[in-house]
């Protein structure tokens, strides 16, 4: 009996090309209990007009600051990070990055107008520069009771979700928007969240990862054999790297190649040799999970702990231009390659059998005790 409203953000990708489309969709799934609305469909003219003498004020204060040079310089390490940071500098002050956060800022000022006073809000956060923008509102026009979930991993090298040894120094109005408490879905996240200091935790399961309750352990042999599961990255030119590193050793091993590609990822069956045999397969993993044997994902993908969890071979493309982001890094299981030669070595040694792991990463439970118990702890009884 809990009324609830949603606010979306719109995404292009190649399923759903336009913010109509996106209308449409949410509009046909609406129900007495819930609604759902597009966060840029609050954009109009008079918030344009706003947007632009905020930034020029920006402006203004941006070139009555100190000379660049002193400000990324570290004088008693003798180092220079303008070359890394200036960019982000600039984008931040008078750039892309400080538009948006503008409109960020108006947009949801005037969604949180329209909510009910003390109602409890919750996230799916990532950290992002939306999510500060509409902590701030939150708590200005609404109440304090407004919850953060990460619902994915938290990865070792995702700086995203640390926060500042000087913003917690601060007084309270002036640190960074927080909300009022991280809805943390297991160990692996939680452990990451208190190494960066942060506190303000409350443990609730992992609503992507239930299916996994549900997977069959007992089977021993999958039903695809001689098959390669490739699950695509978000990026093309990842996804076109991965591709490239496989095709020898899957023409010359005579692998099927099935393709699931990234939700927003371009089409990329121009790309894939003649040679191999592929098909595409958009369904989601949990319907995958029982019938390959072998996953090869990209190194940024929380994907890759699906298919550890589900029993796969995983290989993990180590991408040369980026950090290892997996959440497997320091996994003796999984298989991570850098080039054609290693990929060749690790399937020359594959294991077709599906194998049972014990899941230590996430918190799990049908009947969604923690969850309720939060929120009954906010007023809200399931």
């Amino acid at each position: 009996d809990i009324k609830t409203h949603f606010f979306n953000h719109y995404i292009r990708s190649p399923q759903i090309s336009s913010e109509k489309i996106a209308y449409n969709l949410l509009k046909n799934n609406q129900d007495t209990k819930s609604n759902h609305a597009i966060v840029d469909q609050y954009l109009d003219i008079s918030m344009i007009i706003t947007a632009f003498k905020i930034w020029i004020r920006l402006n203004a204060r941006f070139f009555k600051l100190k000379t660049e040079s002193d400000l990324f310089s570290i004088k008693y390490r003798k180092s220079d990070l303008e070359k890394i940071m200036k960019p982000d500098w600039l984008s931040s002050w008078v750039g892309t990055a400080a538009v948006a956060n503008i409109f960020w800022h108006l947009i949801f000022e005037k969604i949180t107008k329209k909510i009910t006073k003390n109602s409890v809000g919750l996230f799916l956060s990532e950290n992002q520069g939306w999510e500060r923008a509409l902590i701030y509102a939150y708590k200005k026009n609404v109440g304090t009771k407004i919850i953060a979930v990460p619902h994915s991993t938290v990865r070792y090298w995702d700086l995203r979700y640390s926060q500042s040894d000087l913003d917690l120094g601060l007084n309270q109005k002036d640190q960074t928007p927080n909300p009022d408490c991280y809805a943390m879905n297991g160990d692996q996240a939680l452990s990451e969240f208190l190494n960066n200091k942060i506190n303000n935790i409350k443990k609730v399961e992992a609503l992507r990862y239930q299916y996994l309750l549900d997977l069959n352990k007992n089977y021993t042999e999958i039903k695809e054999q001689n098959c390669l599961l490739l699950l695509g990255d978000y990026s093309l030119e990842r996804t076109l790297k991965m591709l490239s590193l496989i095709t020898d050793v899957v023409i010359s091993n005579n692998l099927k190649l099935v393709y699931k590609p990234h939700p927003f990822c371009a089409d990329v069956r121009s790309h894939i040799n003649p040679q191999i045999n592929y098909a595409i397969d958009n369904r989601d993993f949990s319907q995958l999970s029982e019938k390959y044997g072998m996953a090869f994902v990209s190194n940024t993908s929380s994907v890759a702990l699906d298919a550890y969890l589900a029993g796969l071979q995983v290989f993990v493309f180590l991408d040369d231009s980026d950090f290892n982001m997996s959440p497997l890094k320091d996994i003796a299981e999984v298989r991570f390659v850098a080039s054609k030669e290693d990929f060749k070595d690790w399937t020359n040694q594959k294991n077709m059998h599906i194998v049972s792991r014990e899941n230590t990463f996430f918190f799990l439970d049908k009947e969604l005790a923690l969850w309720s118990r939060l929120l009954k702890d906010y007023g809200l009884n399931l």
